[in-house]
């Protein structure tokens, strides 16, 4: 298997909200949505875009996700594959549950895995804008 495929089956357990079988597919010491400099999202206070570091602390993100965000369309529309890193195109369309602001973005994920198979690095390339917005009454 891939690491294109294993990126493949981590949005299809995300669909069907498979949260244990994502964390599986992680390094223990995975660095989530670290930035070196700098992130807008962050910054914004957007809960499900805070960095975290360690497998353990991802379900935080999947947890941030679920409380704040409905999401009535969850789309990859490319894959792209280079061996130890897979960029993937993204489209979704969410409302703020708190806010009720809706945002349509297309995000680019990139994923950098181990020579083990486990993903050591995740972060997603985001219209920051779009999400703070959403995120402010």
């Amino acid at each position: 298997m891939t690491n294109a495929d294993t990126v493949k089956q981590i949005y299809e357990a995300f669909g069907r909200g498979d949260v244990p079988f994502i964390i599986g597919q992680l390094a223990p010491d995975v660095a989530w949505d670290l930035w070196q400099y700098g992130n807008g999202a962050q910054d914004g206070g957007v809960a499900y875009m805070q960095e975290r570091k360690g497998a353990e602390n991802v379900t935080g993100f999947f947890q941030a996700v679920g409380e704040t965000l409905d999401v009535s369309r969850f789309e990859v529309q490319g894959v792209h594959d280079d061996g130890d890193v897979v960029i993937v195109q993204f489209l979704i369309d969410a409302t703020n549950r708190a806010t009720g602001k809706s945002f349509v973005d297309e995000e680019v994920h990139i994923w950098e895995f181990g020579p083990d198979g486990k993903v050591v690095k995740f972060r997603h390339v985001i219209d920051t804008a779009k999400h703070v917005a959403a995120s402010k009454p």
